[in-house]
C-alpha cells in the first residue's frame, strides 16, 4: 500500500499556490529544465521483518532510480522500528524523473546484505514545489503484491526546480565523478573528553569505554577501570562524505557506552546542524533503549568544510575587530574573557608528490583542510578564524600525507601570536615534529590578529584552559629529566654577601649603618600598611627591568649536567631478577604523578622568572600598572574599608537580587 498526503510548502504564499504544476506538465513543455532537485526526509520504519537470528535487523534504506543509487541512510543496529530522521537533497536529471525505488536492507558483516523489502513510486505524478508525506508498505523482491508483514516506512518527498544552492564544486562535473563513488564534504574532529553523571544498575564501580561512529567509521577509547567519572581525551577524526549527485545529507554521530564490554547506553547527535569552522563544546545524553539516562559525555567538536571560503559569525566578528569596534581600550571592561581574534590563511608548500592536508591548531581549536591528491605544490587557500585565549600561545600547522593505513607526518610550523605581522604573506620552512630541525618543504601563510592587550596580559596570570588535544601523559625518563633540568635552572642565588652584611649589622661592626637599619626597621614595623607590599613589588620589578643580571645567576660553562647520561643508564634493563608487573606499574604511576607536579612547579617558576626579567614586557608592564593601582587604592581607601565593602556585597547581594549569578561561580 502506498499512501500519499500532499501539503504545500509553508514558505509559499497564495499566488505561488496558483502556479503549482505537475511534473509531467513541466517535462512536456518546449524548453524543459535540465535538472531537478529532490528533497527527501526519511523519518522512520515500522514493524520491519526480523532478518537476524537474534530476532532483530540492522536496517538501512536506499533510494534508487534506474538501479542507480541516489542516497543511502545510516544503519540502525538491532531494531525493527528504526528512527532515521535523515534529510537528503539530491540533484537528478530530467531523464531520471520516473520511478523512484526504495529498498530497505539488513546489514550483515560476513555475507551480502539481505533485502527486507522494497517498493516504488512514480515521480511524474508529483507536483513541483509540493511536499508529499509517504507511508509505504514494503514488498518482497520484485513481486508486485505488497506484503504488509515486511514492514512500513515513512518519508517526506518534494520535487523542486534545481537552483544550484548547496552544490559542491566536485559534483558539478559529472564526467569528473563518474568513477568516484563519494566525495568529501567536510572533516569532523571530535574530542571525547569525559563521562559524568554515570548511573548504572549494579553497585560495583564500572569499567567504562566509549565507541564513536559516523557512517561506518569507528573510534574506541581505552577502558577506564573502576571509575564513575572517566576522563578519556580521545581524538576521533571522521570524513563526512556523500554521493556526487547529493547536494545535502544529514550526518549523525553515535556514541556507545560499554561497561565490561556490555553495551549500556547510546547517544545520537546530528553533525549537519553544527556551524563549520567553530569549536563546539557540547554535552550528549547517553540513554538506554527505554530512554533511561545512564550518563553524559562531554565533547569538543570542530567541523571543517572543504569549501575554499568560510562564512560564519567569526568572519563577521573579525570584520568588526578590523574596524576597531571590539578590542579598543574603551571596550576593555565590556567582556574581559574575550581577548582577541586571529585569522589564518593557508597557502601552498613545496614537498614531494603526496596527498597532503593540514591541521591548524590554536589552543583547543583545531581545524583541517581538504586533502589535495597527488601534488607537489598544493594550494588550499583556506581561511580559518580563531578566538584568542592566550596572547602567548602559538598557531601550529601540521602537514600530513593521507594514506590508507596510517597518515605520514611531513612537517610542522609554530607561529607565536605576539610575533605575527598583520596581512603579510610569509613563507616559512617546515620543521620536524619536535620543532628542533628543519625538514623539506615550506608553507606560505597570511595571518591577521586583533586583540585587547590589557585583557590578554591579565589572562596570563590565570590558570590555563583545560587542554583537549594533549594525549594522556606517558611515563618516560626523557620528559622526567627534562622537567628536573627545568627545576635546576632555578638555583638559589648566591646569598653569601647578604649573610655577611647581616652579620656585620647585627654585630655593629659598622655602627652608623647598624643604627640606621635599626631605626628603619622599627619605623617600618610601627607604620606597616598592606599597600606597602605591592609598592615593594613594583620596586623589585623596576630593578629587574634596569638590572636583570641581578636575577640571573651566571652559569659555569665547564659544568655539564649528567642527567642525560644517567637517563641512558637507567633505560637499560637491570641484570638482576625482573620486578613484578604490579610493582613496575605502581612505580610508573608514582613517577608519572611526580613528573606532572614537577612540570606544574617548573611552569609557575618560569612564569615568575620571566615576569621579573621582562621577557614578556607587555605582561610585566600590565602587572606594574596593576600593582600601582592596588597600592594607591590601599593607601587612600584602606584595607579595612575594602574588606567591609566586599563582605557587604557577598552578604547582601542575594537579598536584593535573588537570581544573581556570580561570574566566578558555576552552576
Amino acid at each position: 500500500m502506498l499512501s500519499v498526503f500532499s501539503s504545500p510548502s509553508p514558505e509559499r504564499n497564495d499566488s505561488l499556490l496558483s502556479q503549482v504544476r505537475s511534473v509531467s506538465e513541466v517535462l512536456s513543455q518546449s524548453d524543459p529544465p535540465e535538472y531537478f532537485q529532490l528533497d527527501i526526509l526519511l523519518s522512520r520504519g515500522e514493524n520491519l521483518k526480523a532478518m537476524d537470528t537474534n530476532g532483530f535487523s540492522d536496517p538501512y534504506a536506499i533510494f534508487l532510480i534506474n538501479n542507480e543509487s541516489l542516497c543511502k541512510s545510516d544503519i540502525k543496529k538491532r531494531t525493527l522500528n528504526p528512527t532515521w530522521n535523515q534529510f537528503f537533497r539530491v540533484r537528478i536529471t530530467a531523464d531520471q524523473v520516473e520511478k523512484l525505488r526504495i529498498e530497505v536492507k539488513d546489514r550483515d558483516t560476513f555475507s551480502s546484505d539481505d533485502l527486507i523489502g522494497c517498493n516504488a513510486m512514480d515521480l511524474r505524478k508529483l507536483n513541483i514545489e509540493e511536499e508529499n508525506t509517504i507511508k509505504m508498505s514494503l514488498r518482497g523482491g520484485y513481486q508486485e503484491d505488497e506484503n504488509a508483514l515486511l514492514g512500513t516506512i515513512y518519508f517526506t518527498i518534494k520535487l523542486r526546480n534545481f537552483s544550484g544552492d548547496g552544490l559542491s564544486s566536485d559534483s558539478t562535473d559529472k564526467t569528473k565523478n563518474k568513477n568516484k563513488k563519494k566525495i568529501t564534504v567536510a572533516n569532523a574532529i571530535i574530542q571525547i573528553l569525559d563521562v559524568y553523571d554515570v548511573k548504572l544498575t549494579h553497585k560495583e564501580l564500572p569499567s567504562i569505554n566509549l565507541r564513536a561512529k559516523v557512517e561506518g567509521q569507528k573510534y574506541e577509547t581505552k577502558t577506564k577501570r573502576k571509575c564513575l567519572n572517566p576522563v578519556f581525551n580521545r581524538a576521533c577524526y571522521f570524513t563526512l562524505m556523500q554521493e556526487p549527485n547529493v547536494l545535502h545529507k544529514d550526518h549523525s554521530l553515535e556514541i556507545f557506552m560499554f561497561d565490561n564490554k556490555s553495551l549500556q547506553a547510546t547517544g545520537i547527535m546530528k553533525l549537519t546542524s553544527l556551524a563549520h569552522d567553530t569549536l563546539h563544546n557540547m554535552s550528549l545524553d547517553l540513554r538506554t533503549e527505554s530512554n533511561k539516562l545512564r550518563g553524559r559525555v562531554n565533547l569538543a567538536i570542530t567541523i571543517s568544510g572543504v569549501d575554499k571560503a568560510s562564512t560564519s559569525k567569526m568572519e563577521e566578528k573579525f570584520k568588526l575587530s578590523e574596524a576597531g569596534k571590539i578590542y579598543n581600550f574603551s571596550k576593555t571592561l565590556s567582556d574581559f574573557t574575550d581577548i582577541g581574534i586571529l585569522k589564518a590563511l593557508d597557502g601552498a608548500f613545496g614537498f614531494g608528490t603526496s596527498d597532503p592536508y593540514c591541521y591548524v591548531d590554536l589552543g583547543n581549536q583545531r581545524f583541517r583542510t581538504a586533502t589535495i591528491d597527488k601534488t607537489v605544490n598544493p594550494e588550499w587557500n583556506r581561511t580559518f578564524y580563531f578566538d584568542i585565549s592566550d596572547l602567548y600561545e602559538c598557531l601550529t600547522l601540521s602537514i600530513y600525507d593521507e594514506d590508507q593505513n596510517e597518515d605520514d607526518f611531513l612537517g610542522r610550523l609554530c607561529l607565536p601570536i605576539a610575533d605575527m605581522i598583520n596581512d603579510q604573506k610569509i613563507e616559512y620552512r617546515l620543521k620536524t615534529k619536535r620543532l628542533d630541525n628543519f625538514t623539506q618543504g615550506a608553507l606560505t601563510i597570511t595571518c591577521s590578529r586583533y586583540y585587547n592587550p590589557i585583557r590578554g596580559n591579565a589572562r596570563l596570570f590565570k590558570p590555563k584552559q583545560r587542554a583537549y588535544w594533549n594525549c594522556e601523559p606517558k611515563y618516560t625518563f626523557d620528559t622526567f629529566f627534562t622537567n628536573v633540568n627545568r627545576l635546576k635552572a632555578f638555583e638559589m642565588p648566591d646569598i653569601a654577601p647578604l649573610l655577611a652584611l647581616m652579620y656585620d649589622v647585627i654585630h655593629w661592626k659598622n655602627k652608623p649603618l647598624s643604627f640606621l637599619i635599626w631605626i628603619g626597621t622599627m619605623g617600618a614595623v610601627h607604620s606597616f600598611e598592606p599597600w606597602m607590599i605591592p609598592a615593594a613589588l613594583v620596586g623589585v620589578l623596576v630593578v629587574g627591568r634596569m638590572q636583570p643580571s641581578l636575577f640571573v645567576k651566571k652559569k659555569n660553562s665547564t659544568k655539564k649536567s649528567s642527567l642525560r647520561s644517567e637517563n641512558d643508564k637507567t633505560d637499560k634493563k637491570p641484570n638482576g631478577d625482573a620486578l613484578s608487573p604490579n610493582i613496575i606499574k605502581k612505580t610508573k604511576e608514582m613517577i608519572k604523578s611526580l613528573e606532572t607536579k614537577i612540570d606544574f612547579i617548573a611552569g609557575i617558576l618560569e612564569k615568575i622568572f620571566h615576569t621579573f626579567i621582562w621577557i614578556r614586557p607587555a605582561a610585566t608592564l600590565t602587572l606594574v600598572i596593576a600593582l600601582i593601582i592596588i597600592t594607591i587604592v590601599l593607601k587612600y581607601i584602606g584595607f579595612r574599608v575594602i574588606l567591609m565593602i566586599w563582605l557587604t556585597k557577598k552578604l547582601t547581594i542575594y537579598g536584593f537580587k535573588p537570581n544573581y549569578v556570580d561570574n566566578n561561580e558555576g552552576p
